[in-house]
């Protein structure tokens, strides 16, 4: 091979082999930088979404009980009017 016979070759397909390897690093490493950063996207998302679901299911609660409240008071008033 050229690179065999002739030391600039050989300097050369080492500093080529470098920086092909330099770059391949530094996409592996924005790469991993992007993944990194979208599942922190997705941890953040994802916890802004259970806080608003349990929001909402304090709501619904907070309502059922308003209802069972109301429908006990409903009831009472129905036997106070049979009862009459």
């Amino acid at each position: 091979m050229l690179a065999q016979e002739n030391s600039l070759f050989a300097e050369a397909t080492k500093t080529v082999q470098q920086l092909t390897d330099d770059d391949a690093i530094r996409e592996a490493c924005f790469r991993r930088d992007e993944q990194l950063a979208l599942e922190a996207y997705f941890k953040s998302t994802i916890a802004q979404q259970e806080a608003a679901l349990k929001q909402k299911d304090s709501e619904i609660a907070k309502k059922d009980s308003t209802i069972a409240e109301m429908s006990a008071e409903i009831a009472k008033l129905k036997a106070m009017l049979d009862s009459q």
